[in-house]
């Protein structure tokens, strides 16, 4: 068996990568451009100092653009597969300085805007159960 054959054998006898589950998000990302990078945070509950208690979440996946020797920073499309959850969401599209920025709650594979006032409330009432 030539090593084509081999190659192409190990290929088909391989399962494919099953599909992340949850909701996706993407946002474009610049390297050393905090402020035109998108980022997606797990409501954690309340917080004192900020309102809202958060924890940034590593994207999925990257889709990277151009070359590594091309003079620019890295900078590509993130991916988030989201469970059920509540979030803040900062996504940007590829060129817009102006990110779309909002707080949304994921159950049942949908996605809800919701206000901070609705999110605070939440976490209020489960600090009372």
């Amino acid at each position: 068996m030539s090593l084509k054959d081999k190659i192409a054998a190990a290929k088909s006898s391989t399962p494919d990568k099953p599909e992340p589950c949850g909701y996706r998000l993407k946002g474009y990302w610049e390297k050393d451009k905090k402020d035109q990078s998108s980022w997606v945070a797990l409501i954690t509950g309340l917080d004192q100092e900020h309102g809202l208690g958060r924890e940034f979440l590593n994207s999925n996946e990257v889709d990277w653009e151009g070359k590594k020797d091309d003079g620019k920073p890295p900078r590509g499309v993130k991916t988030w597969f989201l469970p059920e959850g509540i979030y803040e969401v900062c996504l940007f599209e590829k060129g817009n300085k102006t990110p779309e920025r909002y707080l949304c709650g994921i159950a049942d594979g949908g996605l809800e805007t919701m206000t901070r006032e609705q999110v605070e409330s939440i976490f209020r009432d489960e600090t009372k159960e």
